[in-house]
C-alpha cells in the first residue's frame, strides 16, 4: 500500500510540476514580447528628469496619493533609459508575486516538514491566478510598472505573514523586527492604492476577530497595526492631491447610475465576473486539489484541528463581501458606464480567491470523511493533477491564450515593432538634423495578452501620447504613415 501510494504521488506532482512550468514558460514568452506602453515612457521621463524626490512631492501636491507606487516610479528600468531591460518588469512582478505569497502562506502552515508542498502550492496559485484573471495586460504586462494593482498585494501578503509570525515568535529581537516590518509594510501597501484602504480593513478586521477568539488575553497586539492604519489613512486623506472626498465621489451619483441604485448596479457588474473568471473550470479544479492537500496535512497541523468550521465560514464569506465592497471606491468614483472595470477585479479578485481556493478547502477537508484513506486521497490527487494539466493545456485560459497568440506571431510582431522604432529613434538623434522625426507603427492585430489598445493614433488624435513618447526619447516628433495632421 505504502509503495502504491508513493507511486501515486510521484505521478501527481509530476502532473503539477508539468503545470506549473508550462504556465511560467508561457508568463515568461508573454513577458519578453511585451513592450512598454505610452504611461510608462510618461511616468519615467518625470522620475528620469525631474528626480525621485521631487517627482514624489509634485504628485502628492498636485493630482496623486499614492505615495508608495510614485516612490516606485523611480526605480523603473525605464528611468534609467534601459528600454531593451524592460521585459524584466514583469519577470519581477512574478517572481516577487510567488516570494511575498510563500512567505504570507508559510507563516500559517509553518508546521509542515516539507517546505515543496508549500512551493507546489504557491506556484500554482500564482499559475492559475494569472490564467484566469479578466485582463492579462491589467494583472501582469502593464500593471508590472506602474505599482498600482499588483504591488499592493505584495506588501500585504508581507505585513499579514510577519504579523503571523511575530505572534508565534518567542525570541525578543526576532519579534521585533517581525513587528517593525510588519509596519513597514502595512504602511507601503496603504500607499500603493485607494482599494487598499477597505482591502487592509478587512484583514486588520479578520485578524482581530482570530485574535480575540483564540488569544483573547493578547489581542490587543493588533493595536500599533490599527494605529498605523488610521494615520496612513489620515495622510491620504488629508493630501491635497486627495481624490477620495465626498464631493467627488457622491456628486450627482443619481445622475451617473440612471437613477438606478448603487449597490444593486455595481453588485450586477461584479457577479458577472465571479461567474466569468472565479468559477473558471481551472479555478473549480484547484478547490479540489487545495482540499485534497488540506485533507493529506490536517494531523500535522494543530490549528486545523481547533479552528472553528464557523470561523472558516465567516472568514470566507467575508472574501466575498469584502472584494465586493473593495471595488465601491471605483464604482462611486467612475460611476456605471458600461465597461467592466478589470483592472479592478484583477485586483479584487486575489481576496476571493484566497477565500475560495483556501479558506473553503480547508473547511472542505474538515468535513470530508471519505477520503479519509491516504491511498484515496493520493489516486483522488493524481485524477485531479491529470484535470488541472488538461485544463492548462486546452482550456480557454490566458497561458493558452498566450501560446496560441504566439503561434499566430502577434506577439513577436508587437516586440519588433517596439524594436524597428526605437532603432529608428537612434537613427534620426544620430543624424545631423535639428527636426528629427520618427514614424511609429502600431501592431497589425492586438495581442490580448500582452497589450491593450494603440497608444498612437492618426493624426495627433491623443496628442498627450505622442507628447510622451517625444520627451522620453527627446525628439522633435511622433507621426504614424498617412498623419496629414502634424506637430
Amino acid at each position: 500500500m505504502i509503495a502504491v501510494k508513493r507511486v501515486l504521488d510521484i505521478c501527481s506532482i509530476s502532473f503539477l510540476v508539468l503545470g506549473i512550468a508550462w504556465g511560467a514558460y508561457w508568463l515568461l514568452v508573454a513577458a519578453y514580447h511585451c513592450a512598454p506602453n505610452v504611461e510608462d515612457f510618461a511616468l519615467a521621463s518625470a522620475a528620469r528628469d525631474q528626480g525621485l524626490f521631487t517627482i514624489l512631492i509634485d504628485m502628492l501636491l498636485s493630482n496623486y496619493t499614492r505615495y508608495t507606487a510614485a516612490f516606485f516610479y523611480g526605480f523603473n528600468l525605464l528611468v534609467f533609459n534601459q528600454v531593451k531591460l524592460f521585459v524584466w518588469m514583469p519577470i519581477l512582478c512574478f517572481l516577487f508575486f510567488n516570494l511575498s505569497f510563500y512567505y504570507f502562506i508559510s507563516s500559517f502552515f509553518h508546521q509542515i516538514k516539507t517546505k515543496q508542498t508549500l512551493i507546489v502550492f504557491t506556484l500554482l496559485f500564482v499559475i492559475i491566478h494569472f490564467a484566469t484573471q479578466p485582463s492579462l495586460p491589467y494583472g501582469f504586462t502593464y500593471m508590472s510598472s506602474t505599482f498600482v494593482y499588483i504591488y499592493p498585494w505584495f506588501f500585504s501578503f508581507l505585513w499579514m505573514g510577519s504579523f503571523a509570525r511575530a505572534i508565534k515568535e518567542e525570541n525578543t529581537l526576532k519579534k521585533y523586527f517581525l513587528s517593525l516590518f510588519s509596519y513597514l509594510t502595512l504602511i507601503l501597501s496603504f500607499g500603493c492604492s485607494e482599494l487598499f484602504i477597505p482591502m487592509n480593513a478587512f484583514f486588520l478586521l479578520s485578524f482581530g476577530c482570530f485574535l480575540f477568539l483564540y488569544t483573547p488575553k493578547k489581542w490587543y497586539i493588533i493595536a500599533p497595526h490599527v494605529l498605523i492604519a488610521i494615520s496612513s489613512i489620515g495622510f491620504i486623506l488629508l493630501c491635497p492631491s486627495n481624490k477620495i472626498t465626498s464631493e467627488n465621489i457622491f456628486y450627482a451619483i443619481d445622475e451617473r447610475y440612471n437613477g438606478s441604485n448603487f449597490a444593486w448596479e455595481s453588485l450586477k457588474i461584479y457577479s458577472r465576473f465571479y461567474a466569468l473568471y472565479l468559477l473558471h473550470p481551472l479555478s473549480l479544479c484547484f478547490i479540489c486539489v487545495s482540499t485534497l492537500l488540506f485533507i493529506k496535512i490536517q494531523k500535522v497541523l494543530n490549528w486545523m484541528a481547533y479552528i472553528k468550521s464557523s470561523l472558516l465560514i465567516a472568514f470566507f464569506m467575508l472574501s466575498f463581501i469584502g472584494s465586493y465592497l473593495c471595488t465601491w471606491p471605483y464604482f462611486l468614483a467612475i460611476g456605471s458606464n458600461g465597461v467592466f472595470p478589470k483592472y479592478i477585479f484583477n485586483c479584487v479578485e486575489i481576496y476571493a480567491q484566497l477565500g475560495l481556493w483556501i479558506i473553503f478547502p480547508i473547511f472542505l477537508s474538515k468535513k470530508i470523511t471519505s477520503l479519509q484513506s491516504i491511498a484515496n486521497v493520493s489516486f483522488a490527487q493524481l485524477v485531479l493533477a491529470s484535470i488541472l494539466l488538461f485544463l492548462l493545456f486546452f482550456s480557454n485560459n490566458n497561458i493558452a491564450n498566450i501560446k496560441r497568440e504566439y503561434d499566430l506571431g502577434y506577439l513577436q510582431d508587437v516586440q519588433n515593432k517596439a524594436d524597428k522604432f526605437y532603432k529608428n529613434v537612434l537613427l534620426a538623434k544620430e543624424s545631423d538634423s535639428k527636426n528629427t522625426v520618427v514614424y511609429f507603427e502600431n501592431p497589425t492585430v492586438i495581442p490580448k495578452t500582452i497589450f491593450l489598445d494603440y497608444d498612437v493614433l492618426p493624426n495627433r488624435q491623443s496628442a498627450c501620447w505622442n507628447l510622451a513618447y517625444e520627451d522620453y526619447f527627446k525628439i522633435n516628433e511622433v507621426r504614424l504613415d498617412g498623419d496629414t495632421i502634424f506637430k
